[in-house]
């Protein structure tokens, strides 16, 4: 799955769609060679490669994070295979200076690890 504010396509009416949704892996080698969109994928999905509900609630996140930042790219001063490590020890992305503190703690509600 590549759920990501840059596949969220909005309509008349604002009809919201996802597109270029079906996407699947099965490890972090994969992961980095498939040019997956690392920084936007949970912790099981970084280990495992597997998809569900909660991993799409961990990207939701990660769209949140897109929005408040006008469009910033999420973990802006890591790497992906840094990324990859530090999303599988428990990290979390602090607070945007953009982002009320409300806002920001759904956002660490939605990158708790399941």
């Amino acid at each position: 799955k590549d759920l990501a504010a840059r596949n969220i396509l909005v309509g008349e009416n604002n009809v919201v769609k996802i597109a270029n949704f079906p996407l699947s892996t099965s490890s972090s080698e994969d992961i980095l060679r498939k040019h997956f969109p690392v920084k936007w994928a949970a912790p099981e999905v970084l280990t495992y490669g597997r998809f569900s509900i909660k991993s799409d609630v961990w990207a939701f996140g990660i769209i949140l994070y897109e929005i408040v930042t006008h469009g910033g790219i999420p973990y802006p001063d890591i790497t992906e295979e840094q990324t990859i490590i530090k999303v599988k020890d428990g990290y979390q992305m602090s607070k945007p200076t953009s982002c009320d503190e409300y806002l920001y703690e759904i956002m660490l509600d939605t990158w708790k690890k399941a």
